[in-house]
């Protein structure tokens, strides 16, 4: 066994955003609108849903997450969608350390009208990224100066976690 590498995950997601992904399930819900065909993330650690966005280049898989509105009161740890009703169903708990931590439930999510503006493309470029949306932003919203962006690099080790790393050092 190599111990000196290891297959790379799709995106890194912060301690601060979700320190405990727990699974994936992709949407296959024509009436789940722009996030069918899409991946999502569910979080054992905050009992949230994020929409995982997905980007190759020069055959790399990366990618980004962008919170979704649906969160529960404890840890996510499966998911999956019922092709009868069209609707996905969350199973979580709780066991040790969430922030969600409520011991347990089964959850219905249902899709119910358009979704808000979020971000649902990302792809790297030479010199940063482009960031597509789910609709047209307002005109005042799309000035550089109104966003940020915070990049950091981490530690491939034997530690749970890594602290941050500035990409300039």
């Amino acid at each position: 066994e190599d111990l000196e590498t290891y297959d790379p995950p799709l995106v890194w997601i912060h301690p601060k955003v979700d320190r405990s992904p727990s699974a994936q399930v992709r949407v296959n819900m024509p009436s789940w609108g722009d996030l069918n065909g899409r991946l999502l993330g569910l979080s054992y650690g905050t009992g949230e849903v994020y929409l995982i966005l997905e980007d190759e280049v020069d055959g790399v898989h990366q990618g980004g997450v962008v919170p979704l509105p649906i969160k529960v009161p404890s840890g996510l740890m499966s998911g999956r969608f019922n092709p009868a009703d069209g609707h996905l169903y969350l199973a979580g708990l709780v066991g040790w350390s969430s922030d969600a931590t409520e011991d347990g439930g089964l959850y219905r999510v249902r899709a119910t009208g358009p979704l808000p503006v979020l971000p649902d493309e990302v792809r790297a470029v030479k010199d940063g990224l482009v960031v597509h949306f789910t609709q047209p932003l307002d005109p005042a919203a799309t000035s550089i100066e109104d966003w940020d962006v915070t990049a950091w690099n981490y530690d491939w080790s034997e530690r749970y976690g890594s602290p941050d790393f500035k990409l300039d050092g």
